[in-house]
């Protein structure tokens, strides 16, 4: 039994040691530079190569790739220190982590008041991430996003809405990536793109009132950051026969008054 439990020990350690070294002294030097930067602003090279117990000329190929992918900052001759990517990651998972936190209260109001669900989805590098989930009963639960893919990205509010608020240059990638939409998809958008996209910048808000296939209609509000850049979006779904007259009226407006708390709040916060 002993000499079971041995070897099973044995296999889970060497399952577990780490196998591509130069990836684990790009994560120590990373952790290092951290470390230096609350005292000194960052480290020298001469400093990482003796953290990481390698040579001079090692390190130094080891910081020149992580400053080209933007994790490290080169600060005048050999001293480096976090990159713009590396505060962007930080940044963004803070964010999103308070976000969520700032939202629950609101979302779970509108959803008791108004017995629907609603989402919220955070933009970040260009995509769509479902971050909070709240259900008709106003209680959270558990957020799975779901892919976007050519077939059904221009169905959904939310991307729409992401189109809309893209860059020139995102709006290159997100085309690049799934296509122009359909005439099936997105009527409007197909006829005519960028004046559908202005009708949304416009609304602070985009409704797909097409979807045949699932027989709803989708709703997503924007929510902006203190700059006015869109950072996330509220989203929910109703039965096609639901969405009409006094319904239809009241979820607009109180979905439109939730969005304009959010950005507020995430506003006063700095947030994204």
């Amino acid at each position: 039994m002993n000499k079971f439990n041995n070897n099973e020990n044995a296999m889970s350690e060497k399952e577990i040691k780490p196998s591509i070294r130069s990836v684990v002294n790009a994560f120590s030097a990373l952790e290092f530079i951290v470390e230096r930067t609350l005292e000194n602003e960052g480290a020298s090279l001469n400093e990482i190569a003796e953290h990481l117990t390698m040579q001079k000329s090692t390190a130094g190929n080891l910081m020149q790739t992580m400053a080209h992918c933007g994790y490290v900052d080169r600060k005048g001759h050999g001293f480096y220190a976090l990159g713009e990517k590396c505060r962007t990651l930080i940044m963004a998972a803070e964010s999103s982590r308070r976000m969520r936190d700032l939202s629950v209260p609101c979302l779970s109001d509108f959803s008791r008041r108004n017995a629907i669900g609603i989402y919220l989805s955070i933009f970040f590098n260009g995509k769509r991430y479902i971050s909070l989930s709240v259900n008709s009963r106003g209680i959270p639960g558990e957020s799975r996003s779901a892919d976007d893919t050519p077939e059904n990205v221009y169905r959904r509010a939310a991307a729409r809405l992401l189109l809309a608020y893209s860059s020139t240059e995102g709006k290159l990638g997100f085309l690049a990536r799934y296509g122009t939409p359909s005439a099936e998809a997105w009527p409007e958008g197909a006829a005519d793109l960028e004046q559908a996209l202005r009708e949304i910048r416009a609304e602070k808000m985009a409704i797909n009132e097409h979807n045949s296939v699932s027989g709803l209609t989708g709703v997503a509000a924007g929510v902006f950051n203190s700059s006015g850049k869109l950072c996330a979006a509220l989203s929910l779904s109703l039965p096609n026969s639901r969405w009409q007259g006094n319904l239809k009226e009241k979820i607009l407006a109180e979905l439109s008054k939730v969005s304009e708390e959010l950005t507020l709040l995430f506003s006063a916060e700095q947030l994204m």
